[in-house]
């Protein structure tokens, strides 16, 4: 009952949002400024949105896409205070600057349920710091009150090691449910 949903980085694959409308009817917001097409609502109770995801308000340079934290959309669509079911993310990297801001501004405190595709790399060998980021966002999301119900590697993205080492998965789609919302 009166369940909302943000959907971000859809790339034109509403399945998931409409499946979460056809079993639960939940409110579902759609997010992807890379599809280039206007703000419309694509279904019943699925409202699509022509914004990204980012640690702050601007423009992604070189794209000029309307960017948006978390806060700041909840904000603009009026859900600030109504607390959200599902939250799904899958931006391409982006996630490595929306998701510390997130997490400092407690725009994640009322999220029951987080999934989201963590891209360590998208083709090539990562350096140390992505992975002690990676590391630290985990914490911060664990310190939250975030813990992991499902984890897949998403063998799309494989980097091959330096070392000659076998081919690794550079993407990670982990979902957690937020003990601290309960009810």
């Amino acid at each position: 009952n009166n369940c909302l949903v943000y959907s971000y980085g859809i790339q034109f694959d509403f399945s998931f949002d409409d499946a979460i409308v056809k079993k639960y009817n939940c409110e579902v917001h759609s997010f992807d400024p890379s599809m280039k097409v206007g703000d419309h609502k694509h279904g019943q109770n699925v409202f699509f949105h022509a914004t990204g995801l980012s640690g702050d308000n601007n423009p992604s340079r070189g794209t000029n896409w309307k960017m948006r934290t978390l806060q700041k959309q909840r904000e603009e669509l009026g859900h600030s205070k109504r607390p959200m079911d599902v939250l799904k993310v899958d931006i391409e990297e982006w996630e490595w600057m929306a998701v510390p801001q997130m997490i400092s501004s407690g725009a994640l405190d009322d999220v029951r349920q987080f999934a989201i595709e963590l891209h360590i790399t998208l083709n090539i060998e990562p350096d140390a710091r992505k992975y002690l980021l990676g590391l630290s966002i985990l914490k911060d999301l664990y310190d939250k009150g975030f813990r992991i119900f499902w984890t897949h590697r998403n063998l799309w993205c494989k980097f091959s090691p330096r070392n000659g080492a076998p081919q690794r998965s550079g993407c990670h789609e982990v979902s957690f449910v937020n003990i601290n919302n309960f009810n």
